[in-house]
């Protein structure tokens, strides 16, 4: 018969940690009474990211913040705080920026837009970031 082996099976959308089977023997005759068999499952991070987007609006020369419900993202085996965002093509006719000054537009039309374009542009953020924007 050779080698028995306990292969765990793929299982996309579920990402398990443990998993068990109860086991007994047997002479021929008499059979023992089933003992449970525990598995740990060490993970792996195999399974890919999913971004999730929503349009939105905005006015001409306004700002709109972006929140989880706009733009968000997950992964079954990963902590969301490590999941990060990259801005692979910048927008043509706008900017993202670090929101320092929340939704307040006069505090960044009233910075010179040279100091804005240095300081606050953002290519890369985290979930974790997102969220917190909203609080």
């Amino acid at each position: 018969m050779g080698l028995i082996n306990y292969v765990q099976s793929e299982s996309k959308g579920a990402e398990p940690t443990i998993d068990q089977l109860s086991i007994s023997v047997s002479d021929g005759l008499h059979r023992s009474a089933p003992v449970p068999f525990y598995i740990i499952i060490s993970p792996t991070n195999d399974e890919m990211p999913s971004l999730l987007l929503a349009n939105f609006t905005v006015n001409e020369g306004g700002m709109r913040e972006l929140t989880p419900s706009i733009l968000n993202g997950f992964d079954l085996d990963s902590p969301l705080d490590t999941l990060t965002f990259t801005v692979v093509q910048p927008p043509a006719h706008g900017s993202l920026i670090n929101g320092i000054y929340s939704s307040e537009k006069s505090r960044y039309t009233d910075t010179e837009a040279e100091l804005l374009q240095r300081s606050l542009p953002i290519t890369s953020f985290t979930l974790q970031e997102l969220q917190q924007g909203g609080k």
